[in-house]
């Protein structure tokens, strides 16, 4: 399965930049599904770089939410979700392809952010 590791400065907390690792998962998967569901990729990248994040309340799976500005919405996975998002991507990639007007949630990315000393 194809990830792609990077490591950034980027400010975190007390707003002093520090090494954060970031994993895009399935970069060209979701590149094509963001290009089919007319998403901009710059405009994606803004939202979720430059978005002011507010956080919900953690549901029924103790996942966080987070949206990002007024398009998108960030769900925090632990392993076992993010395993099994990344085993059924490509089945779910030809079923959006089949079915464009499909009422099932339109993912966009599955990223993993690192910092150090933090869980």
């Amino acid at each position: 399965f194809d990830e792609c590791k990077t490591k950034y400065l980027f400010p975190v907390g007390s707003g002093e930049d520090e090494e954060v690792e970031f994993t895009d998962y399935a970069p060209m998967c979701f590149l094509k599904l963001r290009e089919f569901f007319g998403i901009d990729e710059k405009e994606y990248i803004k939202h979720i770089c430059d978005s002011t994040w507010t956080e919900s309340t953690a549901g029924k799976s103790s996942a966080l939410l987070y949206f990002a500005g007024n398009s998108f919405v960030i769900k925090t996975t632990n392993s076992e979700e993010s395993k099994f998002l990344r085993q059924m991507m490509y089945g779910y990639y030809e079923h959006c392809q089949a079915y464009p007007l499909t009422l099932i949630p339109h993912f966009f990315g599955h990223h993993a952010i690192k910092i150090p000393g933090r869980r």
